[in-house]
């Protein structure tokens, strides 16, 4: 369940990422699904794909619902924290600009 959501998730961010930037992407699928050469995915919607996908396969399965969000929110976090890690290393994360010196 957990990976089946992992990749529901993945590519709600991707489809997502397309129709907020259809200018970008136009009507050509080959740029859709090229994420080398047209990189991008939101990370937000996502997150609310995969939370709903793994909930109703939760209730499908009969499991409860509330043990599984909780080690799927373990999972997570550690996903998130590895996602913030390398954009500090990659140099796209948020922060502010100082004036010290390089």
């Amino acid at each position: 369940g957990f990976l089946l959501s992992a990749l529901v998730g993945v590519l709600g961010s991707r489809i997502a990422f397309v129709v907020f930037r259809f200018p970008q992407f136009g009507f050509d699928p080959l740029k859709w699904i090229n994420v080398f050469g047209h990189p991008g995915f939101n990370i937000f919607f996502g997150l609310i794909v995969t939370v709903f996908y793994l909930y109703r396969f939760a209730l499908r399965q009969k499991w409860d619902v509330y043990e599984i969000v909780d080690f799927w929110v373990i999972g997570i976090s550690f996903g998130l924290a590895a996602l913030w890690f390398g954009m500090l290393l990659d140099g796209t994360g948020f922060g502010y600009a100082t004036s010290l010196p390089c």
